[in-house]
């Protein structure tokens, strides 16, 4: 009798053990919910009334979002925060103007920047972390066009005048002295003679071709003969027949 009751509690432990397993599996097999999923039900249920409460209360004019702004960065971010230093560097009118577009910014992601400002974040320590990261990431970002707003905006006028080069037929004299000045130099070959009398459209993709390649082939070259030539207008010698 004693082996029976044995044999029959052996069988009832494999039983519950494979029940067991089989659960584990199912659980493991569920999702997991992200850290992003998990943030963005913490922002849902602070936002739930914003655009409401916006409604209400109202919101600050411009300047005195700043200077709240300018506060909150002052008191709140590290001393040696290169961001910081910074923004506490802008003037008021650059600062209003940058925070009227992060709270903008904000505001399309169902963000408060007052939730920061004013602290209300601290009963949610990760949201408010995360709030708080997003704030500087676009800071960030702001001050590293700022550094480089020179280099930007010399590129747009560039990219204005290739257009401009390929694209409108009052710019064809200087586009053959581009060409002429860059053969000069060895940057490109001679075109073929059928280009001569290839469409307009044709001779515009062979131009932006040989720009290309005249960059690839010696960059600083290629922008000292694009300064010459096209910033300053210089008429390269035509040694060459042009497109």
């Amino acid at each position: 009798m004693s082996a029976l009751v044995l044999l029959i509690l052996i069988l009832i432990a494999g039983v519950l053990a494979i029940y067991a397993e089989h659960a584990l599996v199912k659980r493991r097999q569920l999702p997991r919910p992200t850290l992003y999923t998990q943030i963005s039900q913490r922002v849902s249920t602070f936002s739930a009334d914003l655009r409401e409460s916006r409604e209400t209360r109202g919101t600050p004019p411009g300047q005195e979002r700043a200077e709240r702004f300018r506060a909150w960065v002052q008191t709140s971010w590290s001393p040696d925060d290169p961001v910081r230093a910074w923004l506490l560097q802008r003037s008021d009118a650059a600062l209003m103007a940058l925070t009227l577009h992060l709270d903008d910014f904000l505001y399309e992601l169902n963000i408060d920047m007052a939730w920061a400002i004013e602290h209300e974040l601290h009963i949610d320590p990760p949201l408010e972390e995360f709030i708080c990261q997003i704030v500087r990431d676009y800071c960030l970002v702001m001050m590293r066009v700022a550094q480089n707003k020179a280099a930007i905006d010399a590129f747009s006028d560039y990219a204005q005048m290739l257009d401009r080069l390929t694209t409108r037929n009052d710019a064809r004299e200087v586009t053959k002295h581009l060409l002429s000045a860059l053969r000069e130099r060895g940057l490109i070959a001679a075109p073929a003679p059928e280009l001569l009398v290839a469409p307009d459209a044709e001779r515009r993709r062979y131009v932006r071709q040989m720009i290309k390649e005249a960059i690839a082939q010696d960059r600083d070259q290629f922008k000292q003969v694009w300064h010459a030539v096209v910033e300053n207008g210089a008429a390269a010698p035509e040694t060459t027949a042009a497109p």
